[in-house]
């Protein structure tokens, strides 16, 4: 086994974590919407939210499973960062084509917008339709043309107050990450590995200068600056750290794990569990959590039997469109959620997210076969 593959995560793998991570995006977006359910601390640090929380795990009831989901589960987010910084160093380092020549800045660009933007369209196009309905039936404002090509431009995330025009909300992630993939080209690919730690020092220490509750501290999270970190641990990942190092194990027998490696990797897995929740109660902490987020999953893809991973990785492969499609879902069926029928309205809610986000990868499929 070379170098190189013993470095990696298996195929599977990637898309199992890409499973966890996509489920714990979907089911916090609709959470967080529901009345009296705790709110997340993903762009600001809000003491509030903490109090409820441990209001929540203190005197749990039916609810404290939604409570931890719209808490924690926008974590999946950057677990999917950390992915792609893995990833870009998987292609353009480890894995080059040789086929190919290295693309240009200019070419890089155009090959990642486009990607990005072929994700993007079906469900903007969808959510404009939405839009345009409600303004002749509700007279709802329409957004203005600037932030409608801005979006489509990707460069929306730069405007001030990001979160309160980007429509819908979960798509500040295609502007977020493709300042991450320029930021790869211009400065890191194949460079020494003190730039990427550099970035890390610095777009994590530069945001401990606002407030907690800060409109510069919640722009940062909405740009590249908010998710270097998880960004840079991929790239370092990727490049030095063998994942047996990260699991403490060694993974060239992962089909014949022992209880006692089962329990261990049960045992990092509580513990980093633990260090997220321990790291999110204080502001300066906070800038740690995603890296136990990280580790949790990775050790939990390690703890799952095989066949539960062989199991995750097809929602994997329909992460994106899962990913797409369930704002527009959402709309749908988180109002009757909101009046209190929440069983129905949760799973309306994902039965269709999941049918959304198989139409979607198909077509995306059908697209690249003619590209």
């Amino acid at each position: 086994m070379t170098q190189a593959q013993t470095n990696s995560l298996t195929h599977t793998e990637c898309l199992s974590i890409k499973a966890i991570a996509i489920i714990g995006i979907i089911l916090h977006n609709f959470c967080h919407w529901l009345p009296g359910i705790t709110h997340e601390n993903e762009f600001q640090f809000n003491i509030q939210n903490i109090t409820h929380l441990n209001d929540a795990l203190s005197h749990p009831d039916s609810q404290l499973f939604l409570h931890l989901l719209s808490y924690f589960g926008h974590y999946g987010v950057v677990i999917f960062v950390f992915l792609s910084g893995y990833g870009l160093v998987q292609k353009y380092e480890i894995h080059p084509d040789s086929s190919q020549s290295p693309p240009s800045l200019l070419k890089f660009i155009k090959i990642h917008y486009l990607k990005l933007l072929i994700l993007l369209l079906p469900g903007f196009f969808i959510i404009t339709l939405w839009n345009l309905y409600e303004y002749h039936r509700y007279n709802d404002p329409l957004p203005p043309l600037n932030h409608i090509i801005a979006q489509i431009g990707m460069y929306i995330n730069f405007y001030p107050n990001p979160g309160d025009i980007i429509n819908p909300g979960p798509y500040w992630f295609f502007g977020m990450i493709l300042q991450l993939y320029i930021l790869y080209k211009l400065i890191i690919q194949k460079k020494h590995w003190s730039i990427p730690v550099i970035l890390i020092i610095f777009c994590t220490t530069i945001q401990l200068f606002f407030n907690p509750n800060s409109p510069q501290l919640d722009w940062m999270h909405y740009n590249f600056l908010g998710n270097m970190l998880p960004f840079g641990l991929g790239i370092l990942t990727a490049r030095h750290l063998k994942i047996q190092n990260i699991l403490q194990l060694s993974l060239q027998d992962s089909n014949h794990h022992t209880i006692k490696e089962k329990c261990l990797y049960g045992f990092f897995f509580v513990v980093s569990s633990i260090l997220i929740y321990l790291t999110s109660l204080n502001y300066y902490s906070w800038f740690l959590t995603p890296i136990f987020a990280i580790l949790a999953s990775l050790y939990l893809i390690k703890l799952l039997p095989q066949k539960a991973i062989d199991g995750l990785k097809y929602p994997g492969m329909i992460s994106a469109g899962l990913f797409v499609f369930h704002p527009i879902a959402r709309r749908w069926f988180v109002y009757d959620a909101q009046q209190g029928n929440i069983a129905y309205g949760l799973t309306m809610y994902i039965a269709i997210s999941i049918i959304g986000g198989i139409i979607f990868t198909m077509m995306w499929k059908k697209i690249n076969m003619y590209r």
